[in-house]
């Protein structure tokens, strides 16, 4: 039987900050999404610069980044990177700080990004992943009371019996948006196929919304939604799943992989996955791995992504599903109330 509950694994979550370290910082902490047009040509350009390896330029772009947006601290980040990588100690350094100090406090990806390794022998970056650490669970454990005071959306499909034993289907919100936005999307699916529909806000406040932008964090929010709802409803244990779109379905991935024997499914809506490898849990029996069904537009920048990693996932043995659409964009599906509904039976079917 599935225990609704899982433990937490320190050393599974550090491994998966570890794994993304190698990927491009901005692809890790808001993986692309959300920004302007304008936002997203300066973040390839400043990649495509140091790829080049010319420093002065991509030093310019991440300080334009920067100045574009004082308060972000993956732009300070980025710029930390381009002067270590130049060869700058004092100003590698300094931007880091500068990073730390607006909020970026994932120190796992400081300790090992390739990026900053002509910084990493200083006595003083020491001293900078020991107040990332101190910063980030300090904020942490303020970012989960005031989690605890908010009511999670929640849709019980109309005229339930008491006695119904249904599926909970957990909704995880893209970058800057809330619960609000993915649960308009999947309302209509969720009562379609009886189940109850739950759609948390991630913890890290994000430009008017949120950001699922640590795993552990993540987690922590998919774990007190599924104890909230055992607590609330009539929930099946062994029929738990996930539907992410954006970011939110890379919070999906990274715990339906962590905690394979917790999830009956998940639904992956046109995410990005830098740096995870696909892994079948071998601890359970195949008919009990996770299902998989992948959503994304055949006009996303991320269409490629997303079939790389169907065949990622059918080589490790899973079951999976995918449903491209042609004409669409970085968006969940072309009419929500039409395509998504199938899309939950089919994977309630597998």
């Amino acid at each position: 039987m599935r225990s609704p509950v899982p433990q937490s694994d320190p050393c599974r979550t550090a491994l998966r900050i570890v794994a993304a370290a190698a990927a491009s910082v901005a692809l890790l902490a808001s993986a692309g999404f959300g920004q302007s047009d304008q936002a997203q040509d300066l973040q390839k350009m400043y990649e495509y610069r140091l790829e080049q390896k010319q420093w002065r330029e991509a030093i310019d772009t991440a300080m334009e980044m920067q100045r574009r947006d004082p308060s972000d601290g993956v732009a300070s980040y980025n710029c930390a990177r381009a002067f270590a990588l130049s060869g700058d100690v004092d100003n590698g350094i300094r931007w880091v700080f500068q990073a730390i100090e607006e909020g970026f406090h994932s120190s796992e990806m400081i300790r090992n990004d390739p990026g900053l390794a002509n910084i990493r022998g200083e006595a003083e970056f020491v001293a900078l992943l020991d107040a990332a650490d101190a910063k980030r669970y300090e904020q942490f454990e303020e970012l989960k009371q005031e989690w605890e005071q908010k009511e999670i959306l929640t849709l019980v499909p109309p005229g339930l019996e008491p006695d119904a034993i249904v599926p909970l289907v957990i909704c995880l919100h893209g970058l800057q948006v809330d619960g609000k936005d993915i649960l308009e999307a999947w309302a209509h699916a969720g009562v379609q196929n009886s189940c109850i529909t739950m759609a948390p806000d991630a913890l890290r406040p994000a430009k008017g919304g949120f950001s699922w932008r640590f795993p552990d964090e993540n987690d922590w929010v998919i774990r007190r939604t599924v104890e909230r709802a055992l607590a609330e409803h009539p929930i099946d244990v062994s029929r738990i799943i996930l539907v992410g779109f954006s970011q939110g379905a890379l919070a999906a991935f990274d715990y339906m992989t962590a905690y394979p024997h917790e999830v009956y499914g998940v639904v992956l809506c046109s995410g990005n996955y830098p740096g995870r490898d696909v892994v079948p849990p071998t601890d359970l029996e195949k008919d009990l791995w996770p299902r998989v069904y992948i959503t994304v537009g055949g006009l996303d920048v991320l269409e490629d992504a997303n079939k790389n990693l169907r065949g990622r996932f059918e080589r490790a043995g899973y079951t999976v599903r995918m449903k491209t659409y042609r004409d669409l964009g970085h968006s969940v599906a072309p009419n929500p109330l039409a395509d998504l509904p199938p899309i939950l039976q089919t994977l309630l079917n597998l």
